[in-house]
């Protein structure tokens, strides 16, 4: 398998999580303007441009995701937002994490609270998006046969699984470490 496959699949999943982030979030636009508002004073007074806004940039970067397996010019700039996105929201999630709070995120649904996993995901996810704007700038994964095509698809939902459900399991901290 090349790296240009890895990423491929990489990229797969982390379309599928923000995707699913943003259809929730647009599903719920009250309820994800209530959690931001949640955040404190500076971020509350933009919670109405950030209800909006999150949604359609986390869509908009996994839409990015899914074209750039096919549309080279689409390739660079798509990673390079998911790395940038990913690093921001890492940043965001490590900064609630030190208020001591119990915060909700809103990530991937209105009970989603930060957490080790939330920060883990985005840097995953920043991981990914430097991976692929690092594969080739402007050259599109080299996926051409109908196999090559099957594997992407099964890698991509996997990672999406891994992202969605596998990490929190992963950043709790073992009842013997208490």
């Amino acid at each position: 398998m090349g790296v240009s496959l890895l990423v491929a699949m990489l990229s797969g999943g982390a379309a599928i999580v923000l995707l699913h982030s943003a259809v929730w979030k647009m599903a719920h636009p009250r309820v994800f303007r209530q959690i931001i508002q949640s955040h404190g004073t500076l971020v509350a007074r933009l919670a109405r441009l950030l209800a909006i806004g999150v949604p359609a940039v986390e869509f908009g970067i996994g839409a990015g995701l899914l074209a750039s397996l096919a549309v080279a010019t689409v390739h660079f700039v798509a990673h390079l937002a998911l790395a940038s996105a990913g690093l921001a929201f890492a940043a965001y999630g490590v900064r609630q994490l030190s208020t001591g709070r119990a915060v909700r995120c809103g990530c991937m649904g209105a009970d989603d609270m930060f957490g080790a996993d939330t920060v883990l995901r985005s840097a995953l996810l920043t991981a990914i998006g430097i991976a692929g704007a690092l594969d080739g700038p402007l050259a599109p994964p080299r996926v051409d046969s109908g196999q090559a095509w099957i594997i992407v698809g099964g890698g991509a939902a996997l990672v999406a699984a891994v992202l969605l459900v596998g990490l929190k399991p992963l950043a709790r901290t073992p009842v013997s470490a208490r």
